[in-house]
């Protein structure tokens, strides 16, 4: 694999097929996200109501700056109405997973969103046996904060998730 310099910016509406073809794959999916059922004309909608960049919603395509390759997204959401706090989640294309390029992922995303917003607090969820989201959130100072049982489905099966948070006064750049 090439030299990979990887950035993160906001969505293109052009751009809102690869994010509606991503969801709808499993095997970009992998086996700890649930497919998403929409249609292009809704994501659109959504799309048009503030570009995903308010604390609605906010999304991001991540590049490879060196060669422009499409290497994945991230997204963080505010699910607080009266705190300072977010919920992020991130997918990596197949071909980029396995090459130790989950933590650097990982930090860019906690970097931009702590940048970009006066956000307090981050959280994030995975299933409980998704080993290396848990490796890449102890490197990055992600604390377990507990455990829902049978709280999300994985292709028609309940899983027990850890939920992982970190705080701004926690995070290295802030």
């Amino acid at each position: 694999m090439s030299a990979i310099q990887m950035r993160l910016r906001p969505f293109q509406r052009d751009e809102l097929k690869y994010y509606d073809l991503w969801m709808a794959s499993a095997e970009v999916c992998g086996p700890y996200v649930e497919l998403e059922k929409h249609t292009l004309e809704e994501l659109q909608a959504d799309f048009d109501i503030d570009k995903w960049q308010s604390n609605r919603l906010r999304r991001w395509l991540l590049f490879n700056e060196l060669d422009g390759a499409l290497m994945g997204f991230a997204h963080a959401w505010e699910f607080e109405k009266y705190e300072s706090h977010q919920e992020f989640g991130r997918i990596l294309l197949p071909e980029y997973r396995g090459k130790g390029l989950g933590l650097p992922m990982l930090r860019l995303i906690l970097d931009t969103i702590f940048d970009e917003t006066k956000v307090d607090r981050l959280q994030t969820m995975t299933a409980c046996d998704n080993e290396a989201v848990l490796k890449c959130w102890k490197n990055a100072g992600i604390r377990i904060e507990g455990r829902l049982r049978e709280y999300m489905t994985l292709r028609g099966r309940y899983v027990d998730v850890f939920l992982g948070g970190i705080l701004r006064k926690e995070w290295p750049s802030s």
